[in-house]
């Protein structure tokens, strides 16, 4: 419950998560994408922000084995080969 004697914050922008896989020039991530609502992964791709923002990241290496977790990080599009849903629910 918000404290009533906290204003509601103005800067605060309704977002859907979608889970995703995305391949990077060094390394595959697993984790979520957060999307302004009615976007698709491919519209925040092309959306002029450079970074993509990822929660729950996991991060594998070369082998196939995670190596590191994030629960944010700020991805640069420039660096993103390609990026994909996880069709698990």
């Amino acid at each position: 419950m918000a404290n009533r004697f906290e204003p509601p914050r103005a800067d605060a922008v309704q977002k859907n998560r979608q889970r995703v896989y995305i391949q990077t020039e060094t390394g595959l991530l697993h984790g979520y994408v957060h999307m302004h609502p009615g976007k698709r992964v491919v519209d925040e791709m092309n959306h002029g922000a450079p970074f993509l923002a990822v929660t729950h990241a996991t991060i594998y290496g070369a082998d196939g084995q995670a190596i590191d977790q994030a629960p944010f990080l700020a991805l640069n599009k420039a660096r993103v080969v390609w990026i994909r849903p996880d069709e698990e629910p």
